[in-house]
């Protein structure tokens, strides 16, 4: 998708808040997770979600992640975390924000021949959108739900078109 190289984020209005509570896809357990993501290219988007993924034996070409659960710091999972991909980047991106920065980063992780670790000064939740947008057709796309599960969401036309949808009602911030 060619971006507009004037805008340095995007900023989730107030108003779509409530939306983005609604899973974007299929809200699962964590033991059902390994039969729907085996044999499929996997992005996972957050700190717990990656260590579930990781720990059932299963690599994420994209793991995006910044060291925070429910908003607090955790940085006991940091060593852990690192054990996953080869390569790693490094963000900012603030709460409520997509930066340019970081949708850049999953641009070039997902173009990369190994697995990639984002990690994010800031917050990492968004990264959905823009991952849904830019990730080959068929990825499996692993975020957490907090005390409700995770959610995986297939790469195909409908999702793109609901990301893209809700992208256009971000708040466009320029240079």
């Amino acid at each position: 998708m060619g971006r507009d190289p004037s805008i340095t984020a995007w900023e989730l209005p107030q108003g779509l808040r409530d939306e983005l509570r609604t899973p974007l896809g299929t809200l699962l357990q964590q033991d059902q997770l390994r039969a729907v993501l085996q044999g499929h290219p996997i992005v996972c988007v957050g700190d717990i979600t990656t260590l579930t993924v990781h720990r059932l034996g299963l690599a994420p070409r994209l793991a995006v992640v910044d060291f925070r659960t429910k908003r607090e710091d955790r940085h006991d999972l940091r060593e852990e975390l690192r054990t996953v991909g080869t390569k790693v980047l490094h963000v900012a991106s603030p709460a409520g924000r997509i930066t340019a920065q970081l949708w850049e980063a999953i641009v070039v992780a997902l173009h990369s021949k190994e697995g990639v670790r984002i990690e994010v000064d800031g917050e990492e939740d968004l990264a959905t959108l823009p991952v849904l947008l830019e990730a080959p057709a068929g990825t499996k796309v692993v975020y957490g739900m907090p005390n409700k599960g995770v959610v995986v969401v297939t790469v195909d036309a409908a999702s793109v078109a609901r990301a893209r949808h809700l992208i256009d009602q971000f708040v466009t911030v320029r240079a």
